[in-house]
């Protein structure tokens, strides 16, 4: 079996494992026919399965039971409050930002009726950085201790976590998380107990109360904590030497002789708008320029690029590229370019929207 293979097919198991019973079914997040018969497949038959998806045209051939509603699952305004048993975000919350975080778990509790149950599962944050797996769709991922407070905080007590595909291999951590090991079957197995070293934790909880006052505060207290150290990790350094880690950044030392990539990342998706790309520098000697641009699509669009010849004045520099993004992009990536600097930079890049 391959790695989606595997994770396809755990994933239908644990479905199979949700409450049984349910008459109306809401996906956060779908896509084609495919996603409505698999569902049905794993979970069974329900009388009505909702669909929420805001930016997939909706398929035709649908099966008979499904409604689909144009909606962000943020904002699921065509489902009526407190009509679903079973609410399933699969794979989706990793893809959104803050405001639509927040507003997903106050919608999740609206719509799910008292003694209902939701599912969520997502990539594992705490895995993900410490192998260097990055999925350039994402812009934050959770641990099983974030979603648990979210839920939390939106009236919902957890009745089960699991795991799918453990980490470790031999007591270790792999480095390649999408490698299938000769012990696989003992991954699959080892994922599903301890769901804290999985690749993707799977929480179901059921509602017990309408009180979400807490959401936007403990949302707040994870985007804090965890989003900056997220993007952070999703840059790669092949070129120079750590000269220094003090304050808050990693500075890398580069030679007269040093040519190429200094670091790459962070692969990150933006929303239409403008954002300005800071690179900042500090030439030691009159040396080869720096070159710096944002691109995307691994490099085969350039969305802007600026030279930075040598100026020895001891000074740090700060380069600023301002780019226009006229539709939702994914992957972008700032990079910056030694032509023989002899300077110091500092790892990685600040985007911001104008």
């Amino acid at each position: 079996m391959t790695f989606d293979e595997i994770v396809h097919a755990e994933r239908g198991r644990l479905l199979e494992k949700l409450p049984k019973g349910a008459e109306v079914f809401c996906s956060a997040g779908c896509s084609g026919s495919w996603y409505f018969d698999w569902v049905e497949k794993h979970y069974g038959p329900v009388a009505i399965h909702y669909g929420i998806e805001l930016f997939s045209p909706k398929p035709a051939g649908l099966p008979r039971n499904v409604v689909w509603f144009q909606n962000s699952v943020s904002d699921m305004k065509d489902v009526p409050t407190g009509s679903v048993d079973i609410l399933f975000s699969g794979q989706n919350i990793e893809h959104l930002y803050f405001s639509d975080i927040v507003g997903f778990f106050k919608e999740a509790s609206r719509v799910v009726k008292a003694g209902g149950h939701i599912c969520i599962d997502s990539p594992n944050r705490l895995v993900t950085q410490e192998v260097g797996y990055t999925q350039p769709q994402h812009v934050l991922e959770f641990s099983q201790d974030d979603v648990v407070r979210l839920l939390e905080a939106a009236g919902f007590k957890i009745t089960a976590i699991d795991g799918i595909w453990s980490s470790k291999f031999n007591g270790r951590t792999v480095s390649d998380i999408t490698e299938v090991t000769s012990d696989h079957a003992s991954r699959i197995r080892d994922g599903g107990s301890d769901p804290e070293n999985a690749f993707i934790w799977w929480a179901v909880a059921q509602k017990v109360s309408d009180d979400v006052t807490r959401v936007e505060a403990v949302a707040d207290a994870i985007a804090t904590s965890r989003f900056p150290s997220f993007v952070r990790n999703r840059f790669r350094k092949s070129l120079g030497d750590i000269y220094e880690i003090e304050g808050t950044e990693a500075v890398i030392k580069l030679d007269s002789g040093d040519r190429g990539f200094v670091f790459y990342g962070p692969y990150v998706p933006l929303r239409a708008g403008r954002y300005e790309v800071s690179f900042t520098v500090k030439f030691l000697a009159e040396s080869g320029p720096i070159k710096v641009d944002v691109v995307s699509q691994f490099g085969a669009v350039t969305h802007g690029e600026a030279l930075i010849e040598a100026v020895s004045d001891g000074s740090w520099h700060t380069e600023k590229i301002v780019i226009a993004v006229a539709d939702y992009t994914e992957g972008v990536e700032t990079r910056l370019y030694s032509d023989g600097a002899s300077a110091l930079v500092r790892f990685g890049t600040q985007i911001l929207r104008q």
